[in-house]
C-alpha cells in the first residue's frame, strides 16, 4: 500500500524512522548506495549533489555548510567531514538507502564518508544524525536530532504524557522509534538539557546503545547526568502540557551562533517601532526555497518584553513565524499571515521577549520580491 505524501504541516512526523543497522552502509559497491548524482557544490563541511531540477538560492548551500560547522561543535563525534548530502527525486530506497519507503531522510556511509539522502533541499534533522557516528538508543538519538535539528517550518505537538509510550515503543519495535513519537522524544531531550546542560545530555546519548530498556539506561544516566533517567521520566511526565516542536527547540544556529547572513533589526533613535525592509528573493539573499515558499530568517532586538503587532507596508501575501530566542514551552511563539491585499495591520497580537527574537518571513515563490513591515514595540 502506498502512503500519500504528507502536507507541509504533517511532514514533521513523517521523517524516516532510522534503524541503526539498516541505514549504515558505504557507497557504490560495498555499501549498496548507487546511482547518486554528481557532486555539484563543495564546502568544508558539506558536499552537495541533486537530480532535482529546482531553483537553489545562492545563499542556501553556504548556509547549510555554516550550519554543519556549528553542528560539529554541538554534537561531539568522530564524524569525518565533509558530509555528502544528496537531494533526490526518487524514493531513497531506490538509491540503496536502508530506510523505509516514503522516508524524507536517511543516513548511509561510503568508505568512511557519511552520506545523507533526503527528499528536502535542507534537512537539519538528518544533518544532526550525520554528525553522530555511533549507534545510540533510538529515542535519545532521535530526540537529540529533533531538539537540535528542528526548523521553523515543522509543525508537531509534543505531549509529556506520551513519554512512557515512546520508551515502550522502542522496546516493542526492535529498537526503532515510531515517527509519531519524535516530538515527545525531542521535548524530553529539551527537558534534560534544561536540567543538566547540553554537554552532559550529549554524553548520555552517545553512551547509550540501541535496544536498551529504560532500566538499563539508569546506569549510564547516573554516570553522565548524575541522575537516574527513570526519575527524569517521572518528572517530565508531570511537567505540564506540551507545545510545538519549533517552540521548545533552542534554534541555536540563528539565536546563539547568529551568522552574518542573518540580519538583526532594532529600534531607530526616536522611533516607536522596529522597521524591517527586505528583498525576499533568491537573487537578493533569501535563505532558500522550500514547499514553494521563498524565505529568510531575521532577528529583531527588542528593548523590553511586549505584546506586539505587525504592520505591513509592502509584500502581501507574506507569512511570519515569530519566536523568542530561548527554549521550552514558555518561549513566545506565533504563526501569522497577512490577510489584507495591500498595506495594513495583521490583527493578531503576539508576545516578544526582551533581546533577540527570531522571525521567519516567507512568500510564495511566484510572489517573491520586497517586503516592508514594522513591529510596534516600546522603543526607548
Amino acid at each position: 500500500m502506498t502512503t500519500p505524501a504528507p502536507s507541509r504541516t504533517q511532514r514533521y512526523a513523517c521523517v524516516a524512522v532510522l534503524h541503526a543497522l539498516s541505514c549504515v552502509g558505504g557507497g557504490d559497491g560495498e555499501s549498496g548506495l548507487h546511482d547518486l548524482p554528481p557532486i555539484s557544490w563543495r564546502g568544508e563541511y558539506i558536499e552537495f549533489g541533486t537530480d532535482v531540477a529546482e531553483e537553489i538560492c545562492p545563499a542556501t548551500l553556504p548556509a547549510m555548510n555554516e550550519y554543519m560547522e556549528g553542528v560539529s561543535e554541538y554534537v561531539r563525534s568522530d564524524t569525518i567531514f565533509p558530509v555528502r548530502y544528496y537531494r533526490l527525486s526518487d524514493d531513497l530506497t531506490h538509491h540503496g538507502f536502508g530506510c523505509p519507503e516514503q522516508s524524507y531522510g536517511c543516513i548511509g556511509h561510503d568508505d568512511g564518508t557519511t552520506v545523507v539522502g533526503s527528499k528536502l533541499l535542507s534537512h537539519r534533522h538528518e544533518l544532526i544524525h550525520a554528525s553522530s557516528s555511533v549507534s545510540e538508543h533510538r529515542l535519545l538519538e532521535e530526540g537529540l536530532s529533533v531538539y537540535l535539528g528542528t526548523d521553523l517550518q515543522w509543525s508537531g505537538i509534543a505531549e509529556p504524557l506520551d513519554i512512557r509510550a515512546a520508551f515502550a515503543s522502542v522496546e516493542d519495535n526492535e529498537g526503532a522509534l515510531p515517527a509519531v513519537h519524535y516530538p515527545v522524544a525531542g521535548h524530553f531531550i529539551s527537558f534534560l538539557v534544561d536540567e543538566y546542560g547540553l554537554s552532559s545530555v550529549v554524553s548520555l546519548v552517545q553512551a547509550s546503545a540501541p535496544g536498551m530498556t529504560l532500566a538499563e539506561l539508569a546506569e549510564p544516566s547516573i554516570e553522565h547526568i548524575g541522575h537516574d533517567l527513570r526519575l527524569d521520566v517521572d518528572a517530565f511526565e508531570a511537567s505540564g502540557p506540551g507545545c510545538e516542536v519549533a517552540q521548545f527547540s533552542p534554534m541555536w544556529f540563528e539565536c546563539e551562533l547568529t551568522p552574518p547572513s542573518i540580519p538583526i533589526f532594532a529600534c531607530a533613535a526616536g522611533d516607536d517601532r522596529i522597521r524591517v525592509d527586505l528583498s525576499l528573493s533568491c537573487a537578493d539573499g533569501a535563505s532558500g526555497v522550500q514547499d514553494d515558499m521563498v524565505w529568510k530568517d531575521i532577528l529583531i532586538d527588542a528593548p523590553a518584553p511586549a505584546l506586539a503587532l505587525i504592520y505591513i507596508y509592502e509584500g502581501h501575501p507574506v507569512d511570519f513565524v515569530v519566536r523568542g530566542c530561548g527554549g521550552g514551552c514558555s518561549t513566545p511563539f506565533a504563526r501569522l499571515s497577512s490577510e489584507a491585499p495591500g498595506e495594513g495591520l495583521i490583527l493578531e497580537a503576539f508576545d516578544i521577549t526582551e533581546g533577540l527574537n527570531l522571525i521567519r518571513v516567507s512568500k510564495p515563490v511566484e510572489a517573491q520580491g520586497p517586503v516592508r513591515f514594522s513591529i510596534a514595540v516600546p522603543c526607548p
